[in-house]
């Protein structure tokens, strides 16, 4: 299989074909419209590009609301990403969208990816938390390793949640401009 990149007039369109022949296959392409299989979420992509503000407070709502949405808070992810956006006064309705980075179908992905990181950087062990058979005992050995689970998933999503961040403010600042400089009045 061979896997590369190629420039349109466009944009970057990246290539995937099999060696043996067959034409090469666009995987992705950049401008045309990504969400065609859904076209409601083709609107709600145009109305989020449409948020007034400028770029940079728009792009770090999002960045802030990626990072919190990382953290182990479940349930009050957008209140907290939306309380840090006022404080700093950047856009808060971009940062409540952000915080649904984790929602009811990413949660156990993301849960799982910050625990595994959070274990690798305290040193916790992976295997002991999860009890086989599960009672009584096994809910109050839980309840006191509760400060250290909450810790290390805490942990875990400061480590993945800068970089994530980082990248969607770049991400978000960088389709809003262009966006923008498409659609100028």
């Amino acid at each position: 299989m061979a896997v590369g990149f190629a420039e349109s007039k466009n944009a970057l369109i990246f290539v995937m074909g099999v060696r043996s022949g067959i034409s090469p296959q666009i995987v992705y392409d950049a401008p045309m419209k990504i969400t065609q299989r859904y076209p409601q979420l083709d609107h709600l992509y145009e109305r989020f590009l449409k948020i007034r503000g400028n770029p940079h407070e728009i792009s770090l709502g999002v960045g802030v609301g990626f990072f919190v949405g990382m953290t182990p808070f479940l349930g009050v992810h957008v209140i907290l990403a939306v309380f840090v956006a006022a404080l700093f006064k950047w856009n808060k309705i971009a940062a409540g969208i952000g915080a649904w980075i984790t929602n009811p179908i990413t949660a156990p992905f993301i849960y799982g990816l910050n625990w595994y990181v959070g274990a690798k950087v305290t040193g916790m062990e992976l295997t002991q938390i999860v009890p086989v058979n599960f009672g009584v005992n096994e809910l109050m050995g839980l309840m006191k390793e509760g400060p250290e689970i909450l810790r290390t998933l805490l942990i875990g999503g400061i480590v993945t949640g800068v970089p994530l961040a980082m990248a969607g403010y770049f991400l978000t600042r960088l389709a809003l401009k262009r966006f923008r400089s498409n659609h100028k009045p």
